[in-house]
């Protein structure tokens, strides 16, 4: 869209992307990417920024995509990794 923004995201050094596979984002327009190299979900604001990162090594194995919900009270992810434990993040 010509009269939209643009920016890229995942090249600084607080919340780098490698390989995301997967991104949603939330009402207020913030981005979640599931990135499989860093077995995490990357949020960052509607800007661009950075804001956390979710999971990490210990919580998925093969992580490949990530959905938010309406109301912003979860995230689900997909882990094709085999592993059957929930974890609440």
């Amino acid at each position: 869209f010509p009269e939209g923004r643009y920016f890229k995201i995942g090249d600084d050094e607080l919340g780098p992307l490698t390989k995301p596979l997967g991104l949603d984002v939330d009402l207020v327009g913030n981005l979640y990417v599931a990135d499989a190299t860093a077995k995490a979900v990357m949020v960052y604001n509607r800007d661009g920024k950075f804001i956390r990162k979710i999971g990490g090594p210990k919580v998925f194995e093969r992580l490949s995509s990530v959905t938010v919900d309406a109301v912003r009270q979860r995230i689900f992810v997909t882990d094709i990794g085999g592993a059957s434990d929930q974890h609440k993040i």
